[in-house]
């Protein structure tokens, strides 16, 4: 992402020209909320100590991508209130999955850009994500 990444390695750039029609959706949000909560590793039968399932892996392979000038895009995968009490709530998660890829290195300028005319992009619509005469800057969420 032009711009948008901190610090990018020329071999990472050569991958991310070679598989240009992909992009990544990470949903830091559910990753985070479900690592940190002891009923949902629980549910998963995973460890809290278990290094290969963890927020840590989800962010490092997030910068992978990123680095490989992957496109990032803002998402979520909120469901209301599931098994266990366990609430994703709809709307908020998306603002936080904004303030995540900040976190892990996209500038808010690109993460605004990954909910935005990115996301619009990648999925075709295009009468979204700008400011135009006849387009709709509405946040496209993944």
């Amino acid at each position: 992402m032009k711009g948008g990444w901190r610090g990018a390695s020329t071999k990472w750039q050569q991958f991310g020209q070679r598989n240009g029609n992909q992009f990544f959706t990470p949903t830091l949000k559910i990753f985070r909320y479900a690592f940190s909560n002891p009923a949902i590793l629980a549910f998963l039968g995973r460890s809290p100590t278990d290094k290969t399932n963890s927020y840590a892996n989800a962010v490092a392979n997030l910068r992978t991508l990123a680095r490989a000038h992957i496109p990032i895009l803002a998402g979520t995968d909120a469901f209301g209130t599931l098994v266990l009490g366990i609430t994703i709530p709809f709307g908020l998660t998306l603002h936080y999955e904004l303030q995540n890829l900040v976190e892990v290195g996209l500038s808010p300028a690109a993460a605004l850009r990954a909910a935005t005319s990115l996301a619009a992009r990648h999925h075709r619509l295009r009468d979204r994500g700008v400011l135009s005469r006849r387009g709709s800057a509405r946040i496209w969420c993944c």
